[in-house]
C-alpha cells in the first residue's frame, strides 16, 4: 500500500507483515533465553531477518516498518507497533500486588 505525503509516495507496511516481523523478533529472543522483563525493558533496533523491514524494541513495545527507526513515532502511520506483553506474549497487565524479582544480566549471575 502507498500513501501520499507532501507530494511524495510513501510505502506503508501491511499489518500482517509487521506482525510477522515483530513476532519473529520476539521469538528469536525468547529462544535465546530472554525473559519477559528483558523484552519489555529492551531498547534496540535492527533489520528483520527476512530483510523486508526493520524493527525497534522500546518502552515495552515493538514497532515494524520498511525503514530504520530511532523512536517508535518515526514510523508515523507507515508501520505498526505492538505491545510486547499484551499482544505478543498474550499476558494481561500484571497485578499491582505481584512480586517481581529484579532481573540480573546473565553475565553477572555467575558472580552472585
Amino acid at each position: 500500500m502507498h500513501l501520499l505525503q507532501r507530494g511524495v509516495r510513501v510505502q506503508v507496511m501491511d499489518r500482517d507483515e509487521a506482525w510477522e516481523i515483530a513476532s519473529n523478533a520476539v521469538a528469536v529472543r525468547m529462544a535465546a533465553g530472554w525473559t519477559r522483563d528483558m523484552l519489555v525493558s529492551s531498547t534496540e533496533s535492527g533489520r528483520a531477518p527476512c530483510s523486508r523491514g526493520y524493527y525497534l524494541f522500546c518502552s515495552g513495545a515493538i514497532a515494524a516498518c520498511y525503514f530504520p527507526m530511532v523512536c517508535i513515532t518515526d514510523m508515523n502511520g507507515r508501520g505498526y507497533h505492538f505491545h510486547i506483553a499484551q499482544e505478543l506474549l498474550n499476558e494481561r497487565d500484571p497485578s499491582p500486588y505481584a512480586i517481581h524479582r529484579p532481573t540480573v544480566p546473565q553475565q553477572l549471575e555467575m558472580f552472585r
